[in-house]
């Protein structure tokens, strides 16, 4: 919304030509006059509070709707919300990669895929609770192993 983002970037169509794998999925012309015509939206302001989650904008302005029942924003709102889930780097499948490589190794091949689920979990869950040595299993995990 702020002024000097919309001086830089007066269309979406140079984003959308960045990002086809999303942009395909959606009319750019629909998108880039939904990210226009924003701009003239009266937003309460406990919406235009910068405080607030940039998720919970664009999922607030999927629900808005104009005077005769349509949705006035939600294909840029879909995009929006599309482009923001995108990970800003790929270092956290890099690490489950090479966690897979140490758990999967030639003589232990034969695992079944929840074995290896399984042991990924648990190695992620130890890892935010400290270390192995302090990790206990609540009633609820060990239930999980049960079954």
């Amino acid at each position: 919304m702020d002024p000097t983002t919309r001086a830089n970037m007066p269309s979406m169509s140079d984003l959308m030509d960045e990002l086809p794998r999303i942009s395909n999925m959606y009319d750019k012309q629909v998108v880039d006059n939904e990210w226009r015509n924003v701009q003239f939206y009266k937003f309460p302001d406990h919406v235009k509070d910068t405080n607030n989650d940039i998720c919970q904008f664009y999922a607030h302005l999927m629900t808005l709707k104009d005077a005769m029942g349509n949705f006035q924003y939600r294909t840029f709102a879909t995009f929006a919300l599309n482009v923001l889930s995108l990970p800003t780097s790929n270092a956290d499948v890099e690490r489950l990669f090479s966690k897979l490589n140490l758990i999967k190794r030639k003589q232990r091949n034969c695992l079944h895929l929840n074995t290896i689920k399984s042991l990924i979990a648990l190695s992620e869950i130890s890892h935010q609770q400290g270390d192995c040595r302090t990790f206990e299993p609540d009633s609820e995990m060990l239930l999980c192993l049960r079954n």
